[in-house]
This record gives structure tokens, C-alpha cells and sequence, in this order.
């Protein structure tokens, strides 16, 4: 296997300009299931993360178009009332986005993937907005018959702030809040302190305090001037829980200002430079400010002494987190979780522990999308591309000596295609002989046909479009692809929608290709219990996999769903019966299928050439979204050249009186399997045929997956087989497991990977499992000492020194730490799994009559084709920051042989 490193893939990670959760914080719950992050990018790209108790993963992207951006970000919630007899209660309703960016407020539609509506504020360009607090009713107010939705309140540049409503999931401008002063001075910031008052920041110095009841300015502070005598610019501003003012501006001090009369209370200088950006805790007594310094500064209320009638504050702590500058941060507290995000210049989003900030680590989030923007061919082919543009490389190969064949360098950049639509684009494919391309944006598909030659020695590229169906061409998708044989195209359409076309190759290489007239639109399984929150966002699908003989069509969505078609019958290029195919004529060829027949009334599936997709098996749904899907088939692989088929053709099959147009019912052989990765780091097999689970899977519980594997933070991007041998790929890492070996079981609690812990008595162990160590608030990993084991309260530093009223040094403690809770009957749960899993090992043989060993290995690959009795894994954090892994080939090579991963 060769192994090629590729660095010359120069692609742009845009900065990160704003974050913001979609809920307020509330330490008296629990994170809700629906909370989400959204990072808003330069170029106009907004990225839906999960925390998911931790286990943070990038969901989708919402393409942006050339020459946008994001500035600021801010979520709302639809409330609406519940009348259940004599009382009324309130349900919260669905989450909105809204972003601002080149000058105007748009809503993004997450379901869809673009922006559903925007308003502008008819005075001038929006510099900064914010929403309204939600309405909260207390246990003595009786909750009115009709709650009035959140406002959206807007800075302008002329200085006028206007306020827009959401009312009946509109997105208008409502009123004038403020007029302009005749300075007309920019306004650069502003929040809201509760549900009825606005607080703004000002280019000039100025920060006011407005009724948007009476349109009236409350108060109005003046930073004054800077000692070189320039105006102060307030580049932010924050209300804590109790009405404190917080204000960061551009001589780098943090000014408190009291709640009740707005009178300056204290000034902290602790930035270098400019304030860009202030968050807190929800209980109001910390402070996190970040700035263009790169420093990120915690500051910590002091106790209020005897006689003291004004709190003061104090720096805690302050740290470079970031590589250059930090733009924008935001914070989330519940039961559990407590995080702090931020984001600037170096495009990562960084995690920090807010509740135990002193015991936990902090975490990095990748910069590099999650659905990798790579795609390879087998003649050497790399695709990469991101805006609007796609760029086509050729790795040339290497000699037996590892030097390149040509004198040369280790790529040619062959050709650059850039779409005429301004949109970024979604998703492209290369096809597996490196002749078409396909990509799509959220408007359009479109294909190109690739023509290689070579001049003076130089290999030269050059492209042209192929028209496409007017209901594929002019409709955007999320994901697109070619099927290994380039036969079929597929494009996931935003509302899930999987639609499949036949193409029909030229009569010799030059030629265009041409698509068949008809189209099948596929159906895929939702859930049941949608999220009146998120809508369709959670049917999403999330990925898309074609098998390797493009026979098996599989996708799986945020909900957890698996969902896959098979390609029923043989090609026959000279049929005339090309049109959508009656299902109760052809009954008597479906019924050997296992799937439901329900399922397929929902698809449009015509026939095509003799053949036609169909639903294969109902597979249950997983705990979590699927991050990549694997198709793996027993026996060699197929031929996948497009100028070999090895389907036959022309098969004659006799008409009956009930069938006059009878078609070939062919299925894939029942050891044909899916392998689904989820965003819990679950590996599961499934049947195509039956949708359960396979005898590999049962014997192998994602709970036996190897302590290192579990371990991994950073999500995977993508996951490929090589024999038996199963490779994924994160941001940072590359792992092997090796399926023709079964995982060890545990016998003791170190063999879960965490040791044992003695009571004082030493009589009783206790085991502090893997997921209690390593989890946190959310952030990262718990701090360790020596012996590898959570530092507890008093091992850490408790406090911070100041000096006190009479000028004594004190000591305020910043946060109560509980020692991990420990576990008594975790270790014996995992000690009956042990047994379950062994006694599924040793029910029977393999299906080819190989026995198992104690230990679960075997003598041979399933397929015979096994590297032999190698490692059962592979690990290696080498390779950071991985763009994509994809498969090369040599021209030489059959494409029959096993593919050769490349990082790049």
C-alpha cells in the first residue's frame, strides 16, 4: 500500500466572525436535545455543531454566495399557548436563525439549507443586531392568550436603530426606535438588558440606554477619550443577570456600570488592546472578554465585604487560546454542561470550561469541514473545491524507489472549473475512471465532462457541460455523486428527496454523453417524531454511500435513520419498456423482497433499460445521526469499468397473461452489509437484505470497540474498506479495525482502560468508568495528575489573591469541584456483556466453516483476501489537520485491485 502525502492543496479555512447558542442558559435543567451551535464564517457559511453531552459534531453547513459574510448571529423561538382546561401553559415553538451580513438581516431556513427571507432596515446599512429575551411568565402571572414573538433590534450606520418583528414567521421591519443623532455616529453594538430596554454602543464613545415603550433615551455614559487623546470605540456590549452594563471597547479596559443609576463602578485593564467581544455565566458573577490581543480574560466578582455597597471585580485568569485575533465568543451553562466558545482569524472554534475551568482542559474544534471536499479517481484523478471553483490535480505515480516516475513535481494542476452560479458549492464527486464531474449548489446540478490529453509531454485537461434534466438542473442538492460503473447519477435534494438518472456514454471517449428521459425520485425513511422545533432539519441526510457493483443505493440522516435501494434486474440497452413500472402487475417478482410494500408505494421508481430502483429492508433507527456509511459485499470485487459490464444482457424473459412485461428480480447476495458510523463513534453492520444485524455486529457490540477508538474527541469525516480492513479518518487522526478479527472481551476492569481505584479500606474497588474520566462540562477532558486520575478540589489552585479593603491579601474561591462520582455496578454490567458476547462466539462456525479461537481471531479473511494475522487495530495521530483520504490508482492497475489510500 503507497501512501501519498499530499500538501499542496491550498485550501482557504475561512475566520470565524460570529457564535451563538440556540438557547439561554439554565443551570436548573438539563441541555436540552435540540441545543445547537452556530458558527458564522467570513464567506458567508453558517455550521449547525451539536454538543451532544460533549461529543461535539458538525452537522451541516448552510452554504453562503460569493461576496457575503456573516457579522453577527442571533436564534429566536416560536411560542405558542396551550389551553388545557383552567390553565394555560406555554410550548415552545420552532427555532429561527438570523444572521446579519453585507449591510441587511436575513433568516436562515435550516431545513432547506439557504436563506428563506431578509429585510432591510430602510435607514441605512445594519451594523450590529440582537433579540429580544425570551418570554418568560412567572408562577403568579396568568399567561396571556396571545404572547407576542421575539423583536430584533438593529444598529445602523447612519446611528438609527430600528426594530423588526417576527410576528407569524415574518421578518419585517416594525418601527424607528431611535432616530440619529446629528453626529450620525455608527452604531457598533448593542443587547438587550431585559424584555423592554436596549443598550448600545457607539462609535464615538457614547453608550445609551433606550425604552423601546416610550422611544426614549433612559441615560446616556461617555467613555471619554484615551490618554493619546483618540475617542474610545465601544465594540461591545453585555447586561449581566442583575442589570450590570458591561462595556469593552478599543483601549483594551472592561468598564462595569452599575445597574440602578449607570454611574461607572470600575475599570479593568487587562487587554493589550482592543475589546471585540464580552460573554458571562448565567448567575452574573463571571466575566469573559476576548479581543484583538488574542488574549481570553476571565474576571470573577469579589464578595461584597461588611459596609461595601458596590460589587468589584477581579481578573482571574487570562490565557492566548488563539493564534490571532478573537472576534466573538458566547457561553451556555445547564446541569452538566457549561462551555464557553470562541472563534477569530485562525477559523477554529475553541471550547473552555467555564464551571471548572481550573480542572478541565480545553478543546479545539476542527477547522476543516466535516464532509470532506475531496474526491479521487483511479487514473490519478484529485478533485478538491470550496467557493465556487473546482480544482482537478494529477498525482503522478511513484517508482519501486518511492521517486516519481516523470521529472516533475508531485502534482499538476491540470484545470480549475468555476460555476456561473454564485453560490458555494455543495458537493461534487469525481467519477471513478476521472471523466465526469458532477456538483451542486443550493440552486443548481451541473455536470462536466472531462477530456484529457497530453501536449509537448504535458498533460493537459479540458472541460465542457452536459446538459441535465430541467428538474435536476434547476433544483439545488446537498449531496451528489456518480456510481462507480458511471452509469447512474444521484443528487439528495434539500427536502430529502433522492433523485437517480441514467447516463448514457458516447460511441467513443470525445463524444457527450446524453441522459435517459426517465427519472426515478427515491423516498427515504423520516422520523416519526419530528422536533416541531427544528421541522425538517432533523430528516436531513447526512450522508450517502453507492456500493462498488452500483447495485446498492444507501443514505442515513440526522435522525438516526437508514434507508437503501437496491437495482432490481439486468440491463438491457434495446428494451422499449422505459417508463414508470405498474406494481401490481410486477407483484410477483417483489415478493421474494423483504421490504415493505408500504415503503414502495411512496417511490416513483420507472424502469430504465429492464431495470428499477426499489426499497430494500427496513432498518431500525440508531441512537444518533449517522456520520458515514460503508456498503461491504462478500467475494471479489467487481469490475467496475464501464467498457467491461459484468451484468448480462438481452436476458429473455416470457410474458404472462398477468405480466406482459416482465423484468429480471435480482438482489444482492445476503451477505451484503452496511457498516454505519455514528456520531457517538457506534460502529454497526447491518443486513441489505434482512435490516438486521449481522452475526459480526452481534458478536461485536460498539461497547467492545478498543479504548483508543472511544477515546477520540474529534468526530470522523469519513470511513473506507481495504479487504477486510475498515480505515476512518478524523481531522487528526486515521484508525484501522480489522473485521475479520473479533475485539477482545474484557475480562477485568483494566481491560476497559481505567484501572481500578481503592477505597480507604482498600476491601472494595471501585472503577471510575472511561466515560466519567474523560467527560467534563462539555469543553475538554478533566485534568490528570501523575498517576493518571481527575485532579479533585483540593489539588488544584482554589482561588484568586487580591488585595482587600484593609489591604491584606485574600482569597475568593471561584468554583465548587466534586470529586467523579464512582461507579459500583458499572464494572459488573460490562462483566454480563462480557458473557453475552461470548456466548454468541460460541453458538457456532463462521458461514465458511472456520472456527474461533478464545480470543475471537481467525485464520482467514472473510473474504480470503486478509493482509494476515496483523494488528486487530491501528492508530496513528501522525497526519494533522486531514483535508480528505481518497483512492489512487495506477494506469497500469486493474480496478479490481485494492485501492490505495492517500491523506491529504
Amino acid at each position: 500500500m503507497d501512501i501519498h502525502r499530499c500538501r499542496f492543496v491550498p485550501y482557504p479555512p475561512p475566520s470565524i466572525s460570529a457564535v451563538a447558542f440556540s438557547h439561554q442558559s439554565d443551570i436548573s435543567r438539563q441541555a436540552p436535545k435540540d441545543l445547537r451551535l452556530a458558527v458564522g464564517r467570513e464567506n458567508g457559511d453558517v455550521e449547525l455543531w451539536n454538543p451532544d453531552n460533549g461529543r461535539w459534531s458538525q452537522e451541516s453547513v448552510l452554504r453562503g454566495s460569493v461576496g457575503s459574510s456573516i457579522d453577527q448571529l442571533a436564534w429566536t423561538q416560536d411560542i405558542t399557548v396551550e389551553d388545557n382546561g383552567d390553565r394555560r401553559s406555554i410550548k415552545a415553538g420552532r427555532l429561527r436563525l438570523f444572521s446579519s451580513g453585507a449591510g441587511i438581516i436575513s433568516e436562515c431556513s435550516l431545513s432547506a439549507g439557504s436563506q428563506a427571507r431578509r429585510a432591510d432596515s430602510n435607514f441605512g446599512e445594519v451594523w450590529c443586531f440582537a433579540a429580544q429575551p425570551p418570554y418568560r411568565a412567572s408562577k403568579s402571572e396568568q399567561v396571556p392568550d396571545d404572547i407576542p414573538s421575539q423583536l430584533l433590534v438593529a444598529g445602523c450606520q447612519s446611528g438609527d436603530i430600528v426594530l423588526f418583528s417576527t410576528t407569524d414567521g415574518e421578518l419585517r421591519s416594525q418601527q424607528l426606535l431611535c432616530p440619529a443623532s446629528t453626529k450620525k455616529s455608527k452604531v457598533l453594538s448593542i443587547t438587550w438588558r431585559d424584555r423592554n430596554t436596549v443598550v448600545a454602543g457607539y462609535e464615538d464613545g457614547l453608550i445609551r440606554v433606550l425604552d423601546i415603550r416610550s422611544r426614549k433615551v433612559l441615560r446616556q455614559m461617555s467613555l471619554g477619550k484615551t490618554s493619546e487623546g483618540s475617542t474610545c470605540v465601544v465594540w461591545s456590549v453585555k447586561c449581566l443577570s442583575d442589570g450590570t452594563i458591561v462595556s469593552g471597547d478599543s483601549s483594551g479596559e472592561l468598564k462595569i456600570w452599575d445597574a440602578n443609576n449607570f454611574s461607572l463602578v470600575q475599570r479593568l485593564k487587562s487587554h493589550q488592546a482592543d475589546v471585540l467581544d464580552i460573554t458571562s455565566n448565567v448567575k452574573g458573577d463571571q466575566i469573559y472578554s476576548v479581543g484583538v490581543d488574542r488574549r481570553t480574560v476571565a474576571y470573577q466578582a469579589i464578595p461584597m465585604q461588611p459596609g461595601q455597597k458596590k460589587r468589584k471585580w477581579a481578573e482571574a485568569m487570562h490565557r492566548r487560546y488563539h493564534d490571532h485575533d478573537t472576534k466573538c465568543a458566547a457561553s451556555y451553562e445547564s446541569q452538566g454542561f457549561s462551555v464557553l466558545v470562541s472563534g477569530g482569524m485562525d477559523a477554529s472554534p475553541m471550547l473552555l470550561p467555564m464551571r471548572n475551568w481550573q480542572s478541565e482542559n480545553h478543546r479545539s474544534l476542527p477547522h476543516l469541514p466535516q464532509q470532506p471536499q475531496l474526491s479521487t479517481s483511479r487514473n490519478r484523478l484529485l478533485l478538491t473545491w470550496w467557493s465556487n471553483e473546482l480544482h482537478i490535480y494529477e498525482v503522478p505515480p511513484r517508482q519501486d524507489d518511492g521517486e516519481l516516475s516523470l521529472a516533475r513535481d508531485d502534482y499538476d494542476l491540470l484545470t480549475t472549473i468555476r460555476l456561473k452560479d454564485e453560490h458555494h458549492i455543495q458537493s461534487a464527486q469525481l467519477s471513478r475512471d476521472g471523466r465526469y464531474i458532477i456538483a451542486s449548489t443550493s440552486k443548481a446540478v451541473r455536470l462536466f465532462q472531462v477530456r484529457r490529453s497530453v501536449v509537448d509531454g504535458i498533460s493537459i485537461a479540458r472541460s465542457r457541460s452536459v446538459q441535465l434534466p430541467t428538474p435536476l438542473q434547476d433544483h439545488g442538492a446537498r449531496h451528489v455523486g456518480i456510481s462507480p460503473d458511471g452509469r447512474w447519477l444521484f443528487a439528495v435534494r434539500f427536502d430529502s428527496t433522492v433523485i437517480v438518472v441514467k447516463l448514457l456514454a458516447g460511441s467513443d471517449p470525445k463524444s457527450a454523453p446524453t441522459i435517459h428521459a426517465q427519472m426515478a425520485r427515491l423516498s427515504p425513511t423520516s422520523s416519526e417524531d419530528d422536533d416541531e422545533r427544528f421541522g425538517n432539519y432533523i430528516n436531513q441526510i447526512s450522508t450517502v454511500q453507492m456500493s462498488a457493483d452500483s447495485r446498492v443505493l444507501v443514505t442515513g440522516d440526522l435522525s438516526g435513520h437508514i434507508t437503501a435501494w437496491t437495482l432490481e434486474g439486468h440491463e438491457d440497452t434495446s428494451t422499449t419498456l422505459d417508463a414508470p413500472t405498474d406494481k401490481s402487475s410486477n407483484s410477483s417478482s417483489s415478493g421474494s423482497s423483504s421490504s415493505d410494500s408500504d415503503d414502495d408505494e411512496d417511490d416513483d421508481t420507472p424502469t430504465i433499460h429492464a431495470q428499477r430502483w426499489t426499497r430494500a429492508a427496513t432498518f431500525p433507527r440508531l441512537d444518533s445521526s449517522i456520520l458515514s456509511l460503508c456498503i461491504r459485499q462478500a467475494g471479489p470485487s467487481p469490475n467496475t469499468s464501464p467498457q467491461s459490464p459484468k451484468q448480462p444482457t438481452n436476458i429473455a424473459l416470457h410474458p404472462t397473461r398477468h405480466n406482459p412485461h416482465p423484468l429480471a428480480n435480482e438482489h444482492p447476495t445476503p451477505n451484503t452489509t452496511i457498516l454505519a458510523l455514528t456520531a457517538d463513534h457506534s460502529l454497526v453492520e447491518l443486513s441489505v437484505i434482512t435490516g438486521k444485524l449481522s452475526d459480526w455486529s452481534r458478536r461485536n457490540p460498539s461497547s467492545l470497540l478498543p479504548i483508543r477508538f472511544r477515546n477520540i474527541r474529534d468526530r470522523a469525516m469519513d470511513m473506507f474498506l481495504h479487504g477486510n480492513r475498515l480505515w476512518m479518518y478524523g481531522c487528526s487522526w486515521v484508525y484501522m479495525l480489522d473485521l475479520s478479527h473479533d475485539f477482545p472481551v474484557p475480562t477485568t476492569s483494566s481491560d476497559y482502560g481505567e484501572g481500578v481505584l481503592a477505597t480507604a479500606n482498600e476491601k472494595k474497588r471501585k472503577r471510575i468508568t472511561a466515560a466519567a474520566a474523560a467527560k467534563g462540562t462539555g469543553a475538554g477532558s478533566r485534568i490528570l495528575n501523575h498517576r493518571k486520575r481527575p485532579v479533585s478540589g483540593l489539588a488544584a489552585p482554589t482561588g484568586i489573591k487580591y488585595k482587600g479593603e484593609q489591604g491584606m491579601l485574600e482569597v475568593v474561591d471561584l468554583e465548587g469541584r466534586m470529586a467523579p462520582a464512582e461507579d459500583d455496578d458499572a464494572f459488573g454490567e460490562e462483566e454480563a456483556l462480557g458473557a453475552l458476547v461470548k456466548m454468541r462466539r460460541d453458538e457456532g462456525v463462521e458461514a465458511n466453516g472456520t472456527s474461533r479461537t478464545n480470543d475471537g481471531r481467525k485464520g482467514s479473511g472473510r473474504n480470503g483476501d486478509n493482509e494476515g494475522e496483523g494488528p486487530i487495530e491501528y492508530a496513528t495521530f501522525r497526519y494533522r489537520a486531514i483535508f480528505g483520504i481518497g483512492v489512487l490508482g495506477n494506469d497500469s492497475d486493474g480496478l479490481d485491485l485494492p485501492p490505495r489510500p492517500t491523506p491529504t
